[in-house]
């Protein structure tokens, strides 16, 4: 990794967060001099025992969710727990409104952080059912996760994958992905009825062959000139970055530096290099370089509707947990399903006239980096709440 502040190494910082993209520059001085305890708590602190307290549990349930992807990390998400269920909010004041105007992305998020809190009360020994509200305004909407104790309770092999899983923004190595592998991360990989059930009007399609990847990055190209070429797109993505560890600290959201394969500096700095160094020619050779080291495209259509973009979260958590199963890394290329004049083509020559692409993720094997942070649970359970043993 180069010392100096130059701006191909600044624009490492692309393929954003859980559903976006994100660019920014930082010193690499100090690179390894940060031990993140608060920062990794909701990942390493141990998971409570199935015999401990039912409202620990439903916290513990919680937790498996805002473990969930989400776009720009904004954790875009409230929980109250009552009645032996958990409902789900979409937190409207975590909304990013220029890369996500109507919402699809908030949703997909929201759809992610209930198939985690399915396998939390799965783990648990709770059978899950789920109940969509769906208002006239987005900001009433209510999902409730409805947790039914089991007589037979097995033990889900899904959650270890759930901690472990990872948004991957680096170079991935040049190793092809075993056919057997990509059928099992194709078919999800957990075999559940209530999981085809929900998704079944989800489609998901994965690519390998160079000809899809070449066409894929002209979207990506174009998206890279409409977004960073907006002033408004890019003041909202440097206000969700995390330059320093102090900052990813205070605010527990966002795009952590680190988290990107870079290292804390100040904001002023971090700032100033965006502003100097970002620029669609620069992020598309960066995201030409990333998207060229993985071996496969995989890539998620539905219909435009909120219960659909939710049910789509579901399906790609489900897939991104299959992925990390299986020793392996993705990251998120969105821009043909940010941008909306590029939607539409972008599903016509990808063999979709009837539905919209969702989510674009690129798959292979790599190294972890440092964890993105995540808030915590007092931040995001609404006080107040009961629960009915």
């Amino acid at each position: 990794m180069s010392q100096e502040l130059n701006r191909r190494k600044f624009l490492q910082l692309s393929s954003a967060a859980a559903v976006g993209i994100a660019s920014g520059s930082v010193l690499t001085s100090c690179m390894g001099t940060y031990n993140p305890k608060i920062l990794n708590s909701i990942w390493d602190t141990p998971f409570a025992k199935a015999s401990s307290p039912a409202d620990q549990i439903f916290r513990e349930i919680v937790r498996c969710g805002v473990m969930a992807p989400s776009g720009h990390n904004a954790q875009p998400w409230k929980f109250r727990i009552e009645d032996k269920s958990i409902y789900i909010y979409p937190d409207m004041e975590r909304r990013t409104p220029i890369v996500d105007p109507y919402n699809r992305e908030m949703y997909i998020s929201l759809g992610c952080a209930i198939r985690n809190m399915m396998i939390g009360a799965e783990h648990y020994g709770y059978k899950t059912e789920i109940e969509f509200n769906l208002k006239d305004k987005p900001a009433e909407d209510t999902f409730i996760l409805k947790l039914t104790p089991l007589t037979d309770k097995t033990v889900s092999e899904s959650l270890k994958s759930l901690i472990l899983r990872q948004t991957t923004r680096n170079e991935y190595q040049s190793k092809k992905i075993d056919a057997d592998i990509i059928k099992r991360i194709s078919s999800g990989g957990n075999n559940s009825t209530q999981i085809d059930e929900l998704t079944a009007n989800i489609t998901t399609d994965t690519y390998q062959d160079k000809k899809f990847f070449d066409l894929f990055l002209d979207y990506v190209k174009d998206g890279n000139r409409i977004q960073l070429n907006n002033s408004a797109y890019f003041n909202e993505l440097k206000d969700w970055i995390r330059f320093s560890d102090s900052e990813a600290e205070e605010k527990l959201d966002g795009l952590y530096s680190r988290a990107i394969g870079q290292a804390s500096t100040s904001r002023w700095l971090g700032k100033l290099n965006m502003n100097l160094g970002t620029t669609d020619i620069t992020q598309t050779k960066t995201d030409t370089k990333l998207i060229r080291t993985a071996p496969l495209l995989m890539a998620f259509f539905s219909n435009d509707s909120r219960e659909d973009w939710i049910k789509t979260g579901i399906l790609l958590e489900e897939k991104l947990i299959s992925i990390t199963n299986e020793n392996m890394k993705y990251a998120f290329h969105n821009q043909p399903c940010q941008v909306i004049g590029l939607r539409k083509d972008f599903a016509r020559e990808f063999g979709h006239k009837d539905k919209m692409p969702q989510v674009v993720i690129r798959v292979g094997y790599s190294t972890f980096l440092p964890r993105s942070p995540r808030r915590k649970l007092s931040d995001v359970i609404i006080k107040g709440f009961k629960l009915i043993k």
